[in-house]
C-alpha cells in the first residue's frame, strides 16, 4: 500500500487558516505527504514552521505567484 498524498489549496486564505488546514491534513494521516498551496509569504513561513514543529520534513518551491510546500510525515507519529 502506498502512503497517502493530500493537497490543501489554501491560496487566497490569510493566516492562520492555511496553517490550520495543513495541521488538520497532517493529523488525518499516520504517514504520507501533504502538499500545501499558498500565495502569501507569511503563510509559507508559518506552514514551514508547522512542519518542523510536527517533526516532518518539508520542501518549499515558488509556483507561479504562490508557493508549493511539500510536507512528508514519517511513520510512527500519531
Amino acid at each position: 500500500m502506498t502512503d497517502p498524498q493530500l493537497t490543501v489549496d489554501a491560496r487566497g486564505s490569510a493566516c492562520p487558516l492555511p496553517v490550520v488546514r495543513a495541521k488538520n491534513a497532517l493529523e488525518n494521516i499516520r504517514q504520507g505527504r501533504v502538499v500545501v498551496l499558498v500565495n502569501d509569504p507569511v503563510a509559507k513561513e508559518n506552514v514551514s514552521r508547522l512542519a518542523l514543529h510536527m517533526g516532518c520534513s518539508h520542501h518549499c518551491e515558488q509556483e507561479g505567484q504562490g508557493y508549493r510546500i511539500t510536507i512528508d510525515k514519517p511513520g510512527g507519529h500519531p
